[in-house]
C-alpha cells in the first residue's frame, strides 16, 4: 500500500504548512493582518471618543451621588482632590484609548513572536512526518481488490476519516485565529465607551473587566501558538513498536494520531477557559 504511505506524506506536509502559516498569522500585529479593518476600528475609536468623554462626566456624577458614600468623607479636601484627579485621569485615558490598546496589543504580539523565535532559533520548527516503522509496515501490506480483508477495508476507512478530521481541524483552527483578530478590532473600536466607566468607583469594575478581556484575547493567540508548537514537537517524536504485524502497526499509528489530534483540539477549544482562569475573568 505504497499509495497510502505517499498519501500520509502529503497529509503531513499539508499539516506542517498549516501549522507554520497559523503561527505566522498569529504572530502578525492587528494592523499587519488587515490594515483596512484596523483603520476602520481606529476611525470608530475616534468617533466614539466624544461619546466616551460625555460618559466620563455622567459616570463621575453618578459616582458622587452614590448613596453609599459618606458625605462627611467626600467634603474633605483630599477626597475632593482625589475624585477630580480620577475625573481628569479618566478623561485622559478615554482620549488616548487607542494608544493604550495599541501598546497592549504590541506587547501581546511580541510575546507570540518571542515564543516563535525561541523555537526557530533553537533549530527550526519540528517537522511532522510518518514514522519509518509505519512506512515499512505499509510497504509490506499488499492491496488486492479480489482478496481484500476486513482489516484492510477498516484501514482505508480509517484513513478517510483521518483526512476528514484533519480538514475539519484545519478549518476550526483557522476560524479561531481569524475571529481573534476581529475581536481585537471590536475592542479597539469601543474602547472609549468601556474605559469611561473608570470615572466612578462603583462602575470602574466594568473598565477593569474590559481590559482583562482584551488581554485575554491577546493571550489566546499565545496559547494557540504554544499548542500548535507543542503538538508538532510531541507528534514528531511519536514512535511505534514494529514487533507486531504490519496491519497492527498501522492501526496503532492511526489510533495514536487520532488521540494526539483530539488532545490538540481539546486544548485549542479550551484556550478561552485557560485564559479566563489565568486572568480571573
Amino acid at each position: 500500500m505504497e499509495w497510502l504511505s505517499a498519501f500520509l506524506d502529503i497529509m503531513f506536509d499539508t499539516l506542517n504548512s498549516v501549522i507554520q502559516n497559523m503561527v505566522g498569522l498569529l504572530s502578525q500585529s492587528p494592523e499587519a493582518f488587515n490594515g483596512t479593518l484596523y483603520d476602520f476600528a481606529k476611525g470608530l475609536n475616534s468617533v466614539f471618543q466624544a461619546t466616551g468623554l460625555a460618559l466620563v462626566v455622567l459616570f463621575f456624577f453618578i459616582g458622587l451621588s452614590d448613596p453609599s458614600h459618606n458625605l462627611a468623607e467626600i467634603k474633605r479636601p483630599e477626597a475632593i482632590i482625589a475624585e477630580f484627579a480620577r475625573f481628569l485621569l479618566c478623561q485622559l485615558v478615554v482620549a488616548n484609548s487607542y494608544l493604550i490598546l495599541h501598546q497592549i496589543s504590541t506587547i501581546g504580539t511580541s510575546l507570540i513572536s518571542t515564543a516563535w523565535g525561541a523555537v526557530t532559533n533553537g533549530g527550526g520548527m519540528p517537522t511532522i512526518s510518518a514514522d519509518g516503522t509505519v512506512k515499512e509496515a505499509l510497504s509490506e501490506v499488499k492491496f488486492n481488490i479480489l482478496s481484500i480483508s476486513t482489516d484492510m477495508i477498516m484501514l482505508i476507512l480509517l484513513n478517510f476519516i483521518m483526512i476528514v478530521a484533519l480538514g475539519i481541524i484545519i478549518i476550526y483552527i483557522s476560524v479561531i485565529a481569524y475571529v481573534r483578530f476581529f475581536k481585537i478590532y471590536m475592542y479597539i473600536a469601543i474602547a472609549p465607551l468601556a474605559l469611561s466607566t473608570f470615572a466612578a468607583r462603583n462602575t470602574s469594575e466594568i473598565g477593569k473587566q474590559f481590559l482583562k478581556s482584551f488581554c485575554g484575547v491577546l493571550l489566546q493567540g499565545l496559547v494557540l501558538v504554544l499548542s500548535l508548537l507543542m503538538f508538532a514537537m510531541f507528534f514528531s517524536n511519536t514512535t511505534i513498536d514494529g514487533g507486531d504485524g504490519a496491519i497492527t502497526v498501522v492501526w496503532k499509528y492511526f489510533i495514536s494520531m487520532f488521540g494526539q489530534l483530539f488532545v490538540l483540539v481539546t486544548v485549542i477549544k479550551g484556550s478561552d477557559q485557560i485564559i479566563q482562569k489565568m486572568l480571573g475573568i
